[in-house]
């Protein structure tokens, strides 16, 4: 049986990333991978990177195509 979840990250009031898993919900799954992925990476490096994410609007999408 699958264990459901959402993981976000929020910075600054704002969500900036939102994942929803479909199963390995419990902290020793998710958490526990999220957990490896803060302790091995630069923190602060992080967190200006996610200064940069923007979530993709209907325009963005439209001019995509029209790219193609």
């Amino acid at each position: 049986m699958g264990t459901r979840n959402l993981t976000m990250v929020i910075s600054g009031g704002e969500t900036k990333i939102a994942q929803y898993g479909q199963w390995d919900g419990y902290p020793r799954g998710q958490g526990k991978t999220c957990l490896e992925f803060l302790k091995a990476n630069n923190l602060d490096k992080f967190k200006e990177k996610l200064k940069l994410l923007r979530w993709e609007t209907p325009k963005m999408q439209k001019e995509e195509k029209n790219l193609c």
